[in-house]
């Protein structure tokens, strides 16, 4: 796997961390209403959003670069 290949992969799995991240703060605060969890919401999915635009960043800088 190249480093391109695995620099991919590994954004993806960290904006999935983060939209599970966003909907378990949610969920827990629909539950208790406690502010910690929606703070922890309110990041997870800030994150996730962070991640999709630096995933097109990325992407558009490494079209050149194969991936092998």
């Amino acid at each position: 796997m190249s480093l391109k290949a695995f620099h991919f992969v590994f954004i993806i799995i960290s904006l999935l961390l983060g939209l599970f991240l966003g909907g378990y703060g949610v969920r827990a605060y629909m539950e208790a209403g406690d502010l910690q969890d929606l703070f922890l919401a309110g990041f997870g999915l800030v994150m996730s959003v962070v991640l999709v635009f630096y995933f097109r960043h990325v992407q558009k800088k490494y079209k050149d670069i194969s991936y092998l």
